[in-house]
């Protein structure tokens, strides 16, 4: 279940309010669009005047966080839960890019950031991503420990365990029966990148998941599990 329904939309770049993703009324929206330093990289002041805002509200609920360049928000809420929990991640990307630039927050690099960082997040579960990107990633992090990827238009699914991936077959392919042993409770963080281009179009590449696959998952883990938080960014 979800812990609590309060509904905060991030609009960051002055241009998602109107998206399809997004809430018809909210309970809270922050406007960061005329800030500088926050468009795919978030640099220290503002890094630190976002997180002043956030912490009036905490980690849970449902947060609606712009496009995928401001993904990296998601570990803004991630660092303020402080009990140990995993993380369910739909995305295209993995995010687990090295920084360019020093120890820099960015798009492309906060998932691997917040397994490094922070100690209450005990596993991820990786759903969505193009192999091709996955495999270039080499040696994924331990905390990693389940990856479903596609492949030319099929999906392939993996465990790692004690740092080897071993692949294998689920019938129907659903987060749910890999999830039926997690205890811990989850954050859930949805880039809708995942999504087949026919029914959701962004300025990136994007995966091959319907819309109703994902509803019927994330809905699945809802119901089965203590969920903290939900963020979804498009």
């Amino acid at each position: 279940m979800l812990r609590n329904k309060q509904t905060i939309v991030l609009n960051m770049s002055n241009e998602c309010l109107d998206a399809p993703y997004m809430p018809d009324d909210w309970d809270v929206r922050l406007d960061y669009y005329e800030m500088s330093g926050i468009n795919c990289y978030l640099d220290d002041e503002s890094g630190k005047n976002i997180r002043d805002d956030l912490r009036k509200y905490g980690p849970e609920g449902i947060h609606y966080i712009d496009n995928g360049n401001y993904h990296y928000l998601s570990l803004l809420f991630l660092e303020m839960i402080e009990e140990d929990f995993a993380l369910v991640l739909y995305d295209n990307h993995p995010d687990m890019k090295p920084p360019t630039f020093g120890g820099i927050t960015s798009c492309g690099g906060w998932v691997l950031e917040a397994a490094e960082r922070l100690e209450h997040l005990k596993r991820i579960y990786m759903i969505g991503m193009e192999s091709a990107l996955i495999d270039e990633l080499g040696t994924l992090h331990e905390k990693v420990v389940y990856i479903k990827s596609h492949k030319d238009g099929d999906w392939r699914e993996q465990r790692v365990i004690d740092g080897i991936t071993n692949e294998y077959e689920l019938v129907d392919n659903d987060i749910s029966e890999v999830l039926a042993n997690e205890s811990l409770p989850l954050a859930i963080s949805l880039d809708l990148d995942v999504l087949k281009e026919d029914e959701f179009q962004c300025g990136w590449s994007q995966g091959i998941m319907t819309a109703a696959e994902m509803k019927s998952q994330v809905v699945s883990i809802i119901n089965n599990h203590d969920v903290i938080m939900i963020d979804v960014c498009g």
